[in-house]
């Protein structure tokens, strides 16, 4: 055997590239048509400015913001009983009868007294459900229906010097901020008509505009301090149109004053402190001490909302104890200043 001889070269075969079998075809350009879809997708929602070299992922552009969209009450939503709250407000459906006496020395309970040896509900077939002290020289009788009020409206001018008269919604209360103590009401009422266009040419007297009272404590000066009126609805609303008013030399706040009473003495709703014949209490921290004397000033605890928990045999509709019991996170407080609101006539009618 020649060991010289030269080796057998291997030919390569002839592979047409060109050609692909049909389904093959098809799927490739599948393949890049998925492709070339999700590069022009990236592309448009590839976030600018995005650092070389790092990953980019899809981007999601967000909405826009809506800057006029309402304010939404965070607050959560609170059941509360209305038969439990501490104070509550005279009706003015024409079951509330509201008496009197033609003696201004005789007090509250002397007119009570009086009521009880004069009046018997079940001889006249009259349901009283129950009797207040609305101040200190007048009564409230709350009556079962219409029909019961009726009744002892017609018997209660046998009494001797007894009047009657029935609920009504009150009236609005307006706040006029910030006026020099030293104003009187007859010149605060000429101002207000000089230098306000809108007031000019509206009488304003005892029978639309009444004096209620003045605050000087708070958050005013003391040199200057709040006039409170009580005023038609008409009155009301022109006021309340403008935030402010001008008088003299000054520009005043305008405001509407929530009508109905807490005492500053118990912390409930419905009288006032001098006409009050319950235990003292702190509106911070509901023990029996006066609010100024109060030395848990880090640790608030509402009374109403104590006394409304005790009364409430179902744990999931008691209320949360931790605010003061004159501020507007308490929601008894809250609730209460609804109810003034429905029980007053804004509306003139």
């Amino acid at each position: 055997m020649n060991q010289h001889a030269p080796k057998p070269t291997r030919t390569a075969a002839t592979v047409d590239l060109t050609t692909e079998p049909p389904d093959q075809r098809i799927r490739t350009q599948s393949f890049r048509r998925q492709r070339q879809e999700q590069r022009q997708q990236l592309t448009v929602n590839s976030q600018p400015g995005t650092r070389r070299g790092s990953q980019q992922q899809e981007h999601v552009h967000s909405p826009p913001l809506n800057v006029n969209k309402p304010k939404v009450n965070t607050r959560p939503a609170v059941h509360i009983i209305e038969g439990l709250l501490p104070g509550r407000p005279l009706p003015t459906d024409g079951t509330c009868v509201i008496l009197s006496h033609q003696d201004p020395e005789i007090t509250s309970d002397q007119l009570i007294t009086k009521f009880y040896n004069s009046y018997k509900p079940r001889d006249h077939n009259v349901k009283i459900n129950r009797i207040a002290k609305i101040s200190s020289s007048r009564i409230a009788i709350i009556c079962n229906d219409q029909n019961s009020a009726v009744e002892l409206s017609a018997f209660i001018p046998t009494i001797e010097g007894m009047t009657w008269s029935t609920a009504q919604k009150k009236r609005p209360i307006l706040r006029i901020h910030g006026i020099p103590d030293k104003t009187t009401v007859e010149d605060l009422i000429c101002q207000l008509k000089y230098h306000n266009d809108e007031l000019a040419n509206i009488q304003l007297d005892d029978s639309n505009f009444v004096f209620a009272f003045k605050k000087t404590e708070g958050d005013v000066k003391e040199s200057n301090a709040d006039f409170f009126f009580r005023c038609d609805a008409a009155i009301h609303k022109i006021f309340t149109a403008n935030p402010f008013v001008r008088i003299d030399y000054r520009r005043c706040r305008v405001s509407n004053y929530s009508n109905f009473l807490q005492c500053w003495k118990c912390q409930m709703f419905g009288h006032s402190s001098s006409n009050c014949n319950q235990k003292i209490a702190c509106s911070h921290c509901s023990e029996e001490h006066n609010t100024k004397d109060c030395t848990k000033k880090r640790t608030p605890k509402c009374v109403n909302c104590t006394k409304y928990n005790l009364r409430v045999k179902n744990p999931h509709f008691r209320l949360d104890c931790s605010h003061s019991a004159m501020t507007a996170t308490c929601p008894i407080f809250r609730r209460m200043r609804e109810i003034a609101h429905e029980l007053t006539n804004y509306n003139g009618s």
